[in-house]
C-alpha cells in the first residue's frame, strides 16, 4: 500500500464520516438527546475537547478500516460494502441495541446511533474502494 494513499484516503474518510457523523449523532432527532438530560456528561468547558476526542476515534476507525480491506485484499466494492456491513452487524448494532435496553436513551436516538454507525462504515467502505487502488 502506497502510504500517499492511505493518507489521501484518511483524510477523505475523515472528511465524510464526520459529515455523517454531525447529520446522524448532532442533526437526526436531536430534540429527543433532551428527553433524559441525565444520561449526558455536563458541559464543562465547551464540547471542543469532546469532539476532539470523538474525531480521532473516527480517524482509527477510518485507519483500521483501510488497512483491514488492504489487508484481507478487498478489491471489488461489494467486498467492501459487505465487510461494512459485517462490522455493523458484528459489533455496532449489538453495543447500540445493548446501550438502549440499559441506559435510558430515547429509541431514536439509538436507532439514529446505529444508522450514523452504518453510514460512517458505508461512507469509508466507498473512500477505500475509490480512492486506494
Amino acid at each position: 500500500m502506497h502510504w500517499s494513499r492511505f493518507f489521501l484516503t484518511l483524510l477523505a474518510a475523515g472528511v465524510g464520516t464526520s459529515l455523517t457523523d454531525w447529520l446522524f449523532f448532532g442533526v437526526l432527532f436531536h430534540d429527543k438527546n433532551n428527553v433524559y438530560p441525565e444520561v449526558w456528561r455536563p458541559r464543562q468547558g465547551g464540547e471542543g475537547g469532546k469532539v476532539a476526542w470523538s474525531t480521532l476515534v473516527t480517524l482509527f476507525t477510518c485507519a483500521m478500516f483501510i488497512h483491514a480491506s488492504d489487508h484481507f485484499d478487498l478489491t471489488s466494492l461489494h467486498y467492501k460494502v459487505a465487510f461494512a456491513m459485517a462490522i455493523w452487524f458484528i459489533a455496532c448494532v449489538p453495543m447500540i441495541v445493548t446501550n438502549g435496553i440499559w441506559m435510558k436513551l430515547h429509541p431514536l436516538v439509538s436507532l439514529a446511533h446505529a444508522l450514523g454507525w452504518l453510514a460512517k462504515l458505508v461512507v469509508i467502505a466507498l473512500a477505500t474502494h475509490w480512492l486506494l487502488k
